[in-house]
């Protein structure tokens, strides 16, 4: 069985609302998450964690761009909360990082409430489907025609 070993990158101020008690030297910057990154790259670890804050923290596609030049074998794991991007925007974002990390980049797909609103479940999850359905898409260099409750796009391949 092959195992993969993951990090948590404290792009949301370390999480402490859930983790623990906050503590001000913990608090989300370049220089306290790339540093935690690159230690975990340096000790083999096989994948970080960038998660996705809307209140706290660095956002974590900008991270992603910016960390992927300064490590060498860890995999990003880049979280991404659906219905809050512009989806051809997102697509090349994720592309360009994926190009600039040599291949190392996945994708946690998030299909919780976006800043100012609340949805309930089922249409959370519907959202995501259908992002996740025209994400895909866009990555894959398709054309794109969907109209969903969630999504309404036509655009031609990249």
């Amino acid at each position: 069985m092959t195992m993969e070993v993951a990090w948590f990158g404290a792009l949301c101020d370390d999480d402490y609302e859930f983790l623990g008690v906050p503590d001000p030297a913990l608090a989300s910057s370049w220089e306290h998450c790339s540093d935690i990154v690159r230690t975990a790259d340096r000790n083999g670890f096989d994948n970080v964690l960038l998660p996705s804050g809307y209140a706290l923290g660095i956002d974590t596609v900008a991270f992603a761009s910016a960390i992927a030049t300064h490590t060498e074998n860890i995999k990003l794991l880049v979280a991404v909360r659906m219905g809050e991007m512009h989806l051809p925007q997102l697509a090349r974002q994720l592309a360009t990082i994926d190009q600039m990390s040599g291949g190392r980049l996945n994708i946690n797909i998030i299909s919780s409430d976006i800043p100012g609103e609340k949805l309930e479940s089922a249409p959370r999850y519907q959202r995501t489907a259908e992002w996740m359905h025209v994400l895909r898409a866009l990555l894959n260099g398709e054309s794109v025609d969907f109209h969903g409750d969630f999504v309404d796009l036509a655009i031609d391949p990249p």
